[in-house]
């Protein structure tokens, strides 16, 4: 593979990286801000809360292995 391509592909994906470590800031700031409220809350709004909680969990494990990819995708390129 030609370096400049190489070059190229690696800031795609270091841009995309980054894009996913944003989503996982965000997700895991819900979470724990979430979290608490849901303990403390009861009837519909915990009910609410605790929604809104796993699906942000859901989000940051989604996001993790999404980075996950991408972080195996760069071992592959650095060993070509």
């Amino acid at each position: 593979m030609n370096i400049e391509i190489k070059k190229i592909l690696v800031d795609i994906i270091s841009k995309q990286a980054d894009i996913v470590y944003k989503k996982i800031f965000m997700f895991s700031a819900v979470v724990g801000g979430t979290w608490i409220y849901g303990i403390k809350t009861g009837g519909y709004l915990g009910i609410l809360i605790w929604i809104v909680f796993l699906f942000s969990v859901l989000g940051v494990v989604i996001n993790l292995s999404k980075q996950g990819k991408l972080y195996r995708e760069l071992e592959e390129m650095k060993n070509e």
